[in-house]
């Protein structure tokens, strides 16, 4: 075998039998999938774009599934025509495509490139097109016997990019606390389906206090007696309030243009409603808790919520 193909064909024959030493090092899959299109006209209605669009991303889902991969993040770059022929620069629109799980079908990427075309079309006729995707692992899960069926991710997130491009960007997602000592402090993240798991059911329920708010506020008018809350007037409605508890007082972002300050109290009052007869002593009658606060910058007082 030497003589005849040299020390290849030793090596040749090492590696047909197994015993060949060396190891062996797979070869790295592409770092970024790409694929490109220049068009034979500009193109400027969204129908024939998605034709070629789907077209670039079967391409590109097919290499993908070959190295069992999948993608998070697709870039679409669209090169506009200039209006100017003289004009040697290439006009681009670019859209980005992030995308909670790695996702490896065609026609949902298909669709939720649609759905974000119709909002952010391009200005002018298409005239290439090119589509980057970046790999990632592709999606496993573990389904369990007795765990109930989620939707699939993929069609909640055209169900989440139908409802952004009607409502508008930004307000779909999930809210998460700031941490902050601001009321309310909180921003809008990206909606993120959680796997259904079994939780342990505790067999001591702990009594937990809900305090429902009103958006708005309601505006109040509270007397005040050394500085104690002593009642409250609510639109045509005055009550006095049999405890209290408070001051909490906050306040932060002084260094910005939209300071604020405020003093919290937690008010007992005789509920509205009331199945007790009028006459009744105000321990008989029902009770409720309401949070109020007064405004330090407005110097106006609010009822924020009632406890449950």
């Amino acid at each position: 075998m030497i003589e005849r193909l040299g020390q290849e064909g030793q090596r040749w024959h090492r590696l047909s039998r197994g015993t060949d030493s060396r190891p062996i090092i797979p070869k790295e899959s592409p770092a970024q999938f790409e694929e490109c299109m220049e068009l034979d006209f500009p193109v400027d209605l969204l129908e024939p774009l998605l034709f070629v669009l789907n077209r670039l991303l079967d391409q590109l889902c097919l290499r993908l599934r070959m190295h069992v991969l999948a993608t998070s993040e697709v870039k679409v770059s669209l090169t506009l025509q200039p209006d100017d022929l003289r004009d040697k620069q290439p006009l681009l629109h670019i859209r980005t495509l992030r995308l909670p799980m790695p996702v490896s079908q065609s026609k949902v990427l298909l669709k939720l490139l649609q759905l974000d075309l119709q909002v952010h079309p391009p200005n002018a006729p298409v005239i290439s097109v090119n589509l980057s995707a970046i790999p990632a692992r592709s999606r496993t899960r573990q389904l369990g016997l007795f765990l109930p069926l989620s939707p699939e991710p993929e069609a909640l997130e055209i169900t989440l990019a139908r409802l952004q491009n009607t409502v508008g960007e930004g307000r779909v997602g999930s809210p998460a606390l700031l941490d902050s000592h601001k009321t309310h402090a909180f921003q809008q993240n990206r909606f993120v389906l959680s796997e259904a798991s079994i939780k342990s059911l505790s067999s001591q329920r702990l009594t937990k206090a809900a305090l429902r708010i009103y958006r708005p506020p309601l505006a109040a008018e509270i007397q005040l007696q050394e500085k104690h809350p002593v009642s409250i007037s609510c639109g045509k409605v005055r009550k006095p309030i049999l405890a209290f508890a408070g001051p909490t007082k906050t306040t932060g972002e002084w260094w910005s243009e939209t300071p604020w300050a405020r003093e919290e109290w937690d008010v007992l009052v005789p509920a509205l409603h009331s199945k007790v007869r009028s006459d009744a002593p105000a321990k008989e009658a029902e009770q409720a808790l309401y949070r109020i606060y007064k405004d330090l910058h407005s110097k106006q007082w609010f009822v924020e919520g009632i406890y449950d």
